[in-house]
């Protein structure tokens, strides 16, 4: 199971649809923690801008299931900056 589980282990993503809640207040490369799924545990990140809609994540540590078409939630501390939606995992 072990083996099987590193094939489904990414090193980031790829995030389009992209909305800052305070556009003016982000920079990049922003430090901060992204959620994929509801109730998940915190992932520790850096954001890199590409565009305005899209940016790449990359993750501190391997995280297992990540799903294009799914949402992702960025963090800075407990308070939601934004959110876009996955369109590329970045595998290990």
């Amino acid at each position: 199971q072990g083996l099987h589980n590193k094939y489904l282990m990414s090193i980031g993503l790829i995030a389009t649809c992209v909305n800052w809640i305070n556009p003016h207040d982000i920079s990049f490369p922003l430090s901060c923690t992204v959620k994929t799924r509801y109730a998940q545990k915190d992932i520790s990140c850096n954001v890199e801008y590409i565009n305005d809609f899209c940016v790449k994540v990359l993750f501190h540590f391997p995280v297992i299931a990540i799903t294009p078409g799914q949402s992702v939630v960025f963090y800075i501390k407990e308070i939601c900056v934004g959110g876009g939606i996955i369109k590329l995992r970045l595998p290990l």
